[in-house]
Formats: structure tokens, C-alpha cells, sequence
């Protein structure tokens, strides 16, 4: 059911039906307010409609709801993988107190930490060094995952080029 759920959440995306896909999340947490991953979806999503908005008050709202939507997800399930590497990228986009990016290395850091294979804790602690202006950082961990994790990330090789 999670697979399902993130497959509709990346066909939203790409869509950039960021709107169905909120609906989609809030639908099934009145029914299941208990799953986790569906709290940082849903969180993700809003994070998205801030970014897609120009109207500053509904940018504002939605960035306020995508992080408390991550700290639903974290109270059920402290080390979420989705819910960290989500607000990580999400306080890369938010400056400090709320984010900034050592906040966002903290979060990717601890994706990491538990959940090694996590693909896109990598990809977003590489954004991080690179905003934070380190790039000797962002590329080892870029070449870590390529080396050890997923040789095949298509993502992964475009920013190790890139830098």
C-alpha cells in the first residue's frame, strides 16, 4: 500500500497536480490518521503547492501546514525516512530560524544514519554542501551513492557533472 501511495504521489507530481494529490492524502488520513509516510506525503505536497503559489499568503499557509504535516509524521514515527529527507529539503527553501541548510544536513544526516539506502538522503545532503558552497562534500557523497548504493542514478550522476 506505501509503494502504491508513493506511486500516485509521483504521478501527481509529474502532473503537477499538486492539488489531487493533497486530496488523495487527506482522504485516506481521515481514515488512517495513524500512517506516517502518508503525513510526510501530504506534507510534501504542500511544500509543493507553496513553491507553485505566487499569492505570499497561501505560500506562507501551505509552508506552515507542509511543517506541521512533518511533525505529525515524525510524533508517530520518529526516524521517517520520508517525513526527514521531506523537511530537509523543505529548510533548504526556508531560511533560518525555520531552515536553512545546516538545519536540512541535520535532517538528510539522520535519513543516513538509519536508513543508508535511502537514495534521495544523499541526493538532498549533496544540495545542501553545495548551497552551504561545499562542494567537496556534496561530491562525495554524490560518488558514494553512485559507488555503493545506486550506480545507476540518473539524478545523482546530472549533479556530480554539474559540479
Amino acid at each position: 500500500a506505501k509503494q502504491e501511495l508513493i506511486d500516485k504521489r509521483k504521478e501527481s507530481l509529474k502532473n503537477q497536480d499538486f492539488e489531487k494529490a493533497k486530496q488523495i492524502f487527506e482522504d485516506l488520513l481521515q481514515k488512517s490518521p495513524e500512517l506516517a509516510d502518508v503525513h510526510a506525503l501530504l506534507g510534501q505536497t504542500l511544500g509543493e503547492l507553496a513553491q507553485s503559489t505566487a499569492d505570499l499568503n497561501q505560500k506562507i499557509q501551505y509552508g506552515m501546514e507542509a511543517f506541521r504535516e512533518f511533525a505529525r509524521a515524525l510524533e508517530i514515527e520518529p526516524d521517517n525516512p520520508y517525513a526527514l529527507v521531506a523537511r530537509g529539503y523543505a529548510r533548504l527553501i526556508v531560511p533560518p530560524p525555520l531552515g536553512g541548510a545546516d538545519m536540512a544536513i541535520e535532517d538528510f544526516n539522520l535519513v543516513i544514519n538509519k536508513h543508508p539506502e535511502f537514495v534521495d538522503a544523499y541526493l538532498g545532503l549533496a544540495e545542501a554542501y553545495v548551497r552551504k558552497g561545499e562542494k567537496e562534500k556534496a561530491k562525495e557523497q554524490l560518488e558514494y551513492l553512485l559507488q555503493f548504493i545506486n550506480p545507476k542514478n540518473e539524478e545523482a550522476q546530472k549533479l556530480l557533472e554539474g559540479l
